[in-house]
């Protein structure tokens, strides 16, 4: 009797259920991530070998130890694995940006070469609407270090596409468009 009275105080007396497996959205969030950084490098590496068609000259070697750089001279570092996901960098002339998948349903955008010393300028995600995962932006409000996640949450979103995202990049690394580290989308 002692034991039934235990075994109703403190389980649930059901035998024990199975784990619960992840919902198909969220399975099918993650691939359209996935799917969304891998569109970024591909738009990356659709633009450079036009900007690499149209040079006269060879290429500097060292160009990232500060020594001159061509005008319009882009480069791109594919993902590599890193502690907090997989990091792809662009480089160029004006700066550098890592885009950090953190293989937690977003992509992090940091102005700087790494995700180490990088500063957080926007989040990059996927909505599902209509029953189809689209692109996301949101920026990361300025202010102490919370985590991107915290700042990123108060701000709104608006919906993008790729080749929209990798041309304003791919501008901003050229140093035609400023980059804004206020939180605002310029």
């Amino acid at each position: 009797m002692l034991r039934k009275t235990v075994a109703k105080a403190f389980g649930s007396g059901e035998p024990e259920a199975a784990p619960v497996a992840r919902a198909a959205h969220e399975t099918r969030r993650g691939e359209a991530v996935e799917r969304l950084f891998s569109s970024l490098n591909e738009a990356f590496q659709a633009a450079l070998p036009e900007e690499r068609s149209g040079l006269q000259e060879p290429e500097p070697t060292g160009a990232l130890d500060g020594t001159s750089w061509l005008p319009g001279q882009l480069e791109l570092y594919p993902p590599r694995p890193r502690s907090g996901g997989f990091e792809l960098t662009l480089r160029g002339q004006a700066c550098a940006f890592t885009f950090l998948n953190s293989l937690s349903g977003y992509i992090t955008v940091l102005l700087g070469g790494s995700a180490v010393d990088g500063v957080p300028l926007e989040v990059l995600g996927v909505q599902l609407q209509g029953g189809v995962f689209r692109p996301i932006r949101k920026p990361i409000l300025s202010g102490p270090k919370q985590g991107v996640s915290a700042h990123a949450r108060r701000s709104g979103f608006r919906f993008t596409s790729v080749p929209e995202v990798a041309r304003e990049y791919l501008a901003r690394a050229r140093g035609i468009q400023e980059v804004d580290t206020s939180g605002g989308l310029t």
